[in-house]
């Protein structure tokens, strides 16, 4: 198949209906993917993680607007587009 992009529902672009989701995040956490990238919760505590070497490990995914989170040896990426908090 030579065709190769990234579907993205509408309800999730900034002003859309799909709250929390609706800033922008999850166009750019699935580009991400289109461009190999794997989520930060990617192995857990164990080598290799998310294959990036300056994400810290995390240990599972999270959901909402965490402030602060420490699953593994450091403070987890929560700001980290790969993750899975809210767009807020």
């Amino acid at each position: 198949n030579s065709f190769h992009g990234v579907v993205v529902k509408d309800e999730t672009l900034p002003g859309g209906s799909a709250t929390p989701y609706n800033r922008g995040r999850t166009t750019t956490h699935e580009v991400g993917h289109f461009f190999g990238l794997y989520h930060t919760f990617e192995n857990g505590c164990d080598e290799p993680g998310d294959e990036i070497d300056d994400t810290p490990f995390q240990e599972a995914k999270f959901f909402g607007c965490p402030t602060k989170h420490n699953s593994c040896s450091g403070t987890d990426p929560i700001h980290n587009f790969m993750g899975y908090a809210d767009d807020d």
